[in-house]
């Protein structure tokens, strides 16, 4: 989890990602599901990343 070293609010809760991809992003992004089960993240400007990886960091 180094390299994720910026932490962003969303609807989900706080969200970890690579600080130099924050300016890549809209103000309203959407993180979809499509039929096989990928996640894409998108906004206005278009698809940022059409296969996002997802990591449950949570404490037991």
């Amino acid at each position: 989890m180094q390299n994720f070293d910026t932490v962003i609010d969303s609807d989900l809760g706080p969200v970890y990602i690579k600080g130099y991809t924050k300016a890549q992003m809209d103000s309203d992004m959407r993180l979809d599901v499509d039929k096989y089960l990928r996640y894409s993240l998108s906004g206005p400007s278009g698809t940022l990343d059409s296969n996002v990886g997802l990591r449950d960091i949570q404490m037991a």
